[in-house]
């Protein structure tokens, strides 16, 4: 049974330990070079100046020339407040100047230098290097490839073939290796030397939770390779977790393919998950009643984190409830609460504690000390370039310690140094507040506190709200749709005339419609108006104009927005018909029904607000009157 009371103690305990190691060292994040340091100092302090300044280290792999460099420099840092030094690297009026070219090399040269730092090599030979100086200093490694996002199946298949290159010759690398008793045996056991991090949606240009079985069956053909290539060299994969919707999915395909008769005994591969997100909790659950069925452990790898903003960022877009928490204490409770989960469970699974923060670090140690957990099932991870120090204390402390090391071009690393530098010069980042002059041990050490479930907030722009797009990515969402274009297939061949006051017109010449997507499938046939028709609803119209010019705006609004309610209700229906009538995908389809509906409602609103407000404009001597 678990003692809160005596795994908060050794919490503290381990934690000060690690804190007064680590600053023994005087090696920290933000202490590696003149550039690293000045940069990340000037972007904490000035929000505008980090936005601009990381919006241009973002481009600059880009960027072919100096004149272009320094172009791009006055474009995104010439509207915000510079400290001196930096303003005077910017002392240039022509773009083209030898002053200007002088400038832009030098910070070519320092943000390069800064992405190198969490890079652990620009190809797989350099990256050895690095990952042998690893070993030396006691650590061991988790290597992914950096740029797997793709658009292409060409794309893909050339990650699976890299891949599937990279586990052969670091297999090749590591066997030249003297053996390390601490790092490549435990429990009378081999360990793998050889560790590698995948993504699935590299694998499939089309990875899309809207269709589960062909992303499924697509991306577990092209897994399935590399798997059995490490299960036959003695190598671990790990599978990395991404943006919330493809979580659901990955998940899936990563249970369904450790099922197969094939890979079902297989050991030495694992799963992430994400402390931030709301369901981090019940995703940890579902894992460990699975490993329970399949009755091989598989490792968990828990993180914090690393797509808070895009998360966000897409929620307020979409007006969709927001996935993760907005709050870092409570993530920070959340992890917690996992991590205690998990290990209760260390018989089924094996964990890896993935962190830089020094209190969640030491209670990891806690718990596999008091669960007694073997050295095989638990390790704690941390990032190449980042925590050097506070590796170097959780090592000293006779754990295992893995570092996970991207390696890569310079260009597709810099979506990754971007990543890294937003979370580490946020004001709630572990590893800021442990470098401010007034942090001490107990405030760096303290509990996150009780964890807030309430209900997820709808981030939205103030003002009208338009209503959110279906997400797809939830199974009940994507169950109602399909039922809905089912439903309408049932009701192809009919004919559709026009109705004019009321009545339906016959009589017409009918015009066939057919899919768009697939020709042979015919939907039906709708009747084509006359000059007749159209005098018809002319009269209509005027007739009808005599009651409408006369109906107060409240009641016209009323009109629209029971409209905006039908629609609502018959959403699935309609995005069903546009997808067969117009042959678009499922999102764009439904846009267009959230867009009807939008207009609806906010043209009922303006209605009545046009109105009530302004109508007067009386001067002396004038009389005026607008009226809508």
């Amino acid at each position: 049974m678990l003692s809160l009371d005596i795994l908060e103690a050794e919490t503290q305990r381990l934690g000060r330990a690690l804190l007064i190691a680590a600053r023994d060292s005087r090696s920290s994040f933000f202490e590696r070079s003149f550039w690293d340091e000045k940069l990340l100092e000037w972007s904490m302090a000035d929000d505008a100046l980090r936005i601009q300044l990381f919006r241009f280290i973002d481009c600059l792999p880009a960027l072919s020339t100096n004149r272009e460099v320094a172009a791009h420099l006055q474009e995104y840092l010439g509207s915000v407040n510079l400290p001196g030094p930096l303003q005077k690297v910017l002392d240039f009026a022509d773009p083209g100047s030898p002053a200007a070219a002088l400038a832009t090399v030098g910070l070519r040269q320092g943000i390069s230098q800064m992405a190198r730092r969490f890079i652990c090599g620009d190809n797989l030979k350099a990256a050895i290097k690095t990952l042998e100086k690893m070993r030396s200093n006691g650590m061991t490694f988790s290597i992914d490839l950096l740029g797997e996002a793709v658009v292409s199946e060409a794309e893909a298949e050339i990650y699976q073939k890299r891949y599937l290159d990279l586990i052969e010759q670091l297999h090749g690398a590591t066997q030249r290796w003297s053996v390390n008793e601490k790092l490549d045996r435990t429990d009378g056991q081999s360990l793998p030397r050889v560790h590698c991090a995948l993504k699935l949606t590299s694998l499939y240009s089309q990875f899309d939770a809207i269709d589960p079985e062909t992303t499924s069956r697509i991306v577990k053909d092209r897994v399935r390779p590399i798997f059995l290539k490490a299960k036959e060299l003695g190598a671990f994969v790990h599978i990395d977790m991404e943006q919330s919707q493809h979580k659901d999915l990955i998940l899936q395909i990563f249970k369904e393919i450790l099922m197969e008769p094939e890979l079902r005994e297989w050991t030495d591969t694992g799963i992430c998950l994400q402390a931030y997100l709301r369901s981090a909790y019940q995703d940890a659950q579902g894992v460990i009643a699975w490993a329970k069925e399949r009755g091989f452990p598989v490792t968990v790898r828990l993180v914090k984190g690393a797509y808070w903003d895009g998360e966000v960022i897409r929620a307020a877009q979409q007006r969709w409830p927001l996935p993760v928490f907005s709050r870092k204490a409570d993530t920070d409770a959340q992890y917690e609460r996992v991590m205690q989960l998990l290990f209760e469970n260390h018989q089924h699974i094996h964990i890896a504690v993935a962190s830089h923060n020094a209190r969640t670090v030491a209670q990891a140690i806690a718990l596999s000390r008091q669960f007694q957990v073997s050295k095989r099932g638990f390790e704690v991870q941390m990032l190449y370039g980042m925590a050097d120090a506070l590796k170097a204390s959780v090592v000293a402390q006779g754990e295992r310690l893995r570092v996970y090391s991207p390696y890569g071009d310079l260009l597709p690393g810099m979506a990754y140094l971007i990543r890294r530098l937003l979370e580490n010069t946020a004001n709630s980042s572990f590893l800021r507040q442990s470098i401010s002059p007034d942090s001490d041990a107990a405030k760096l050490l303290a509990s996150p506190g009780t964890l807030n479930q309430s209900a997820p907030p709808v981030l939205a722009i103030p003002g009208f709200r338009n209503i959110p797009d279906q997400d797809f990515t939830i199974p009940g969402e994507q169950e109602k749709l399909a039922q809905a274009l089912k439903s309408v297939r049932s009701q192809f061949g009919k004919v559709y005339n026009p109705v004019i006051a009321g009545k339906p017109q016959t009589g017409l010449e009918q015009i066939s419609v057919y899919n768009p997507a697939d020709p042979n499938i015919y939907l039906g046939a709708w009747g084509k108006a006359t000059v007749v028709q159209a005098d018809l609803a002319v009269n209509a119209a005027r007739n009808a104009w005599n009651t409408w010019r006369h109906t107060s705006s409240q009641e016209r609004s009323q009109y629209l927005h029971k409209v905006a309610d039908l629609l609502e209700t018959q959403r699935a229906t309609l995005t069903a018909w546009i997808i067969y009538e117009v042959g678009k995908p499922w999102r764009d389809a439904d846009a267009d029904v959230s867009e009807a509906i939008d207009f609806c409602r906010y043209y009922g609103e303006q209605m009545v607000k046009l109105e009530t407000q302004g109508q007067n404009r009386d001067l002396p001597g004038e009389t005026n009157h607008y009226r809508y």
